[in-house]
């Protein structure tokens, strides 16, 4: 009696079937990324048009003046960040910010941070100016004028200094309380602490606290 060999399996081998699947997330993600990002053009278009060159000089700063520059509070802020003591004279909150990019061993991850941060801010005020108060695009790209393109501004961002860090939280927590007009309780908490760690960055951030509460 023969036996007759079984017939090729038309089905997909296991290995070929698993390419299969995880090309579609990888097609689809691409897709979706370019769909947000014509998305994003049509809508903003002049905040990204402004926006550029203002990260280009921010590039150029970084690259141009490697990696820091110094002010006289700076030397103050790196000697408390190696000893890790407790100024008695300013909040600690930027050493201990220092701190954690110690080990980094390098100035260029905070003053990079510092720039994004700036960056990030001009961001959020154009979010929230075409969010919450509808402004035009044209108003809201106004807004951000100061912050892309003052050269104060840009010469913080690169400083080993607690300004620019103070802003962005200041900012964020501005950013969440106005986006809606009755935040939850638990946004009104995060705002609260964003605050808390914006007070401890720079204590002019202490009458803030007041301010946000009678709001």
């Amino acid at each position: 009696m023969r036996v007759m060999p079984a017939a090729p399996s038309r089905e997909p081998s296991a290995r070929r079937a698993w390419t299969i699947r995880s090309a579609r997330p990888s097609r689809t993600t691409r897709a979706g990324a370019r769909e947000l990002a014509a998305r994003a053009w049509s809508g903003h278009r002049l905040f990204i048009i402004v926006l550029a060159p203002a990260v280009l000089l921010r590039i150029d700063a970084e690259l141009g003046y490697q990696w820091h520059a110094w002010f006289n509070d700076s030397f103050q802020y790196v000697q408390n960040t190696v000893h890790f003591n407790l100024d008695p004279t300013r909040v600690s909150g930027y050493s201990i910010w220092l701190k954690i990019l110690q080990p980094l061993h390098t100035y260029a991850v905070v003053t990079i941070l510092q720039h994004l941060m700036a960056v990030a801010i001009a961001v959020m005020i154009y979010a929230l100016a075409r969010h919450r108060f509808r402004a035009p695009a044209w108003l809201a790209t106004l807004a951000t004028v100061p912050v892309l393109y003052d050269g104060f501004e840009i010469q913080l961002e690169h400083l080993i200094m607690a300004d620019v860090p103070f802003l962005f939280l200041l900012t964020l927590a501005v950013t969440l309380l106005l986006w809606d007009p009755a935040p939850s309780l638990r946004r009104c908490l995060l705002v609260g602490t964003l605050l808390g760690l914006a007070e401890i960055m720079r204590s002019v951030g202490l009458p803030l606290l007041a301010v946000f509460a009678c709001t």
